[in-house]
Formats: structure tokens, C-alpha cells, sequence
């Protein structure tokens, strides 16, 4: 656990997923019947048809005053799908998705995405800003870089539901890789 993220456990039990109502088991059964990663169209096709709302995943969702939670519902070789929780001011770490593609749902609040690019010389620099409500959906890919939060006054959460395919195996990184870090060099405190 790292402390951005609050992780506790693998997925969660068969007699768990058998609680969760009929369209969540009903995606999570057409992802096991995958055998290979999805493609946009396909992770878009999934995400597409949801209909989800809290009192749907209330059985499963978590929050921590710490950071936000990741709450495996299924993993196989092709793809994993995870409940993510988040209380207003939570965030991600700036990342990738290092090969995998993540289609988000937003069961309930609005995300914020800020997505980055690299400059010439290597430093990320912000580039675009999304907001996503309730009921939609997007899709990330590989080198995409960007973060993901709740940006919603308190006592506002937020609840998403992330499927990466294949499996994540994220970069993270850190303030000192964007812009912002040099910026004191570039603008020196004026005396």
C-alpha cells in the first residue's frame, strides 16, 4: 500500500459478487468470457450500456479519510475491474497506464481528469481538463498520462468503476517530473 492508495484486498469473495445486482454480475461474467484485452470499442461497449448508482455498489464501497480506495471486484489474465472510492479533495498520483487501456464509469459525483503531455525536454506539462458525471464514461490508453480526482466540495464523494485491460502496471510520477518543478528557477522570488 502506498500512500496514495488504500488497497485491502485481492477481489472480492464470490458470495460478495453474488449481493451485487444483476448488471454488475452481468459485466463481470462478460469479462470472464474474454480471453483477450479489449480494445476502445470494446471497453466502451461495456461501459456504455451501465446504469449503476451507489445504492448498487453500497455493499462493496469504502471510504478512507486517508486517501482514496481501490476495491478489486474481478481480475483475470485479460482485464480487472475495480470499485474506486473517494471523498472530495482525494486524488491519484499523476500516472500511465504502461500498456493497459482503463475505460471509467462514474457511478456517483463527477471526476475531475487533468491530462498531461511531455515537453521536448521531458518535463509534463498539464494539457487538457475533463469533468465526468454521473452516468458517463471515458476511455484512457498506454502512454496517456494524467490524474484523476474528486474536486467536488465536501461533503461530496465520489464512486468509479475502472476496468484495465489488460491487468494495470502503472508509472507513477511526481511533481518534480511536470513543470511546476523548475518553475521557482525559471521565476525566482523576487527580492
Amino acid at each position: 500500500m502506498d500512500s496514495m492508495t488504500d488497497t485491502t484486498k485481492n477481489t472480492i469473495s464470490p458470495a460478495e459478487i453474488d449481493r451485487l445486482p444483476s448488471e454488475l454480475i452481468h459485466l463481470i461474467r462478460k469479462l470472464e468470457l474474454e480471453n483477450t484485452p479489449l480494445d476502445d470499442y470494446k471497453l466502451k461497449e461495456l461501459f456504455g450500456s451501465l446504469s449503476l448508482s451507489r445504492p448498487d455498489v453500497e455493499s462493496i464501497a469504502a471510504f478512507s479519510d486517508r486517501s482514496y480506495r481501490r476495491i478489486p471486484i474481478a481480475r483475470f489474465d485479460h482485464a480487472e475491474l475495480l470499485l474506486m472510492c473517494w471523498k472530495a479533495g482525494q486524488f491519484s498520483p499523476i500516472h500511465d497506464h504502461a500498456g493497459s487501456r482503463c475505460g471509467v464509469f462514474v457511478v456517483e459525483g463527477e471526476v475531475s481528469e487533468l491530462r498531461f503531455s511531455k515537453t521536448p525536454f521531458g518535463a509534463l506539462v498539464p494539457s487538457h481538463f475533463s469533468v465526468y458525471r454521473q452516468g458517463h464514461s471515458c476511455v484512457s490508453f498506454d502512454k496517456d498520462i494524467h490524474m484523476l480526482c474528486n474536486l467536488q466540495k465536501a461533503p461530496a464523494d465520489l464512486i468509479t468503476l475502472h476496468c484495465y485491460s489488460p491487468p494495470l502496471a502503472m508509472t507513477l510520477f511526481s511533481l518534480s517530473d511536470t513543470c511546476f518543478a523548475t518553475h521557482d528557477e525559471i521565476f525566482p522570488a523576487r527580492k
